[in-house]
């Protein structure tokens, strides 16, 4: 974990951080959101595993954003839901203010 805290510190962007089994990559990010000045984003591969780390975030006491997958395919003819919409832009208008701390969000 030092390893990882000591490159955030010296600004060696992007971090990836590999093979952290359950919660401790929340506790990880966590460490991180302290040290930031500005938003933190997590990618994770998955919708699922970006729900799982949010939750875990919140257990130890952060309020991680999560940005909603469209729950469509691109280019498809389904329209994504009006709630979808509203939270992307909520959060995306967030992001752009300076408001977000904490942003979790799949790939």
């Amino acid at each position: 974990m030092s390893d990882v805290l000591s490159a955030f510190s010296e600004k060696r962007f992007p971090l990836e951080v590999e093979g952290a089994d359950g919660s401790y990559i929340s506790i990880i990010i966590t460490e991180l959101a302290k040290k930031s000045t500005g938003t933190v984003l997590v990618i994770c591969p998955t919708e699922k595993e970006a729900e799982d780390i949010a939750s875990d975030m919140a257990a130890v006491g952060q309020n991680p954003d999560i940005f909603p997958w469209w729950g469509t395919i691109p280019y498809r003819d389904l329209a994504p839901a009006s709630a979808t919409f509203g939270e992307r832009s909520r959060i995306l208008s967030q992001l752009c203010s300076g408001e977000l701390s904490l942003l979790v969000c799949s790939e």
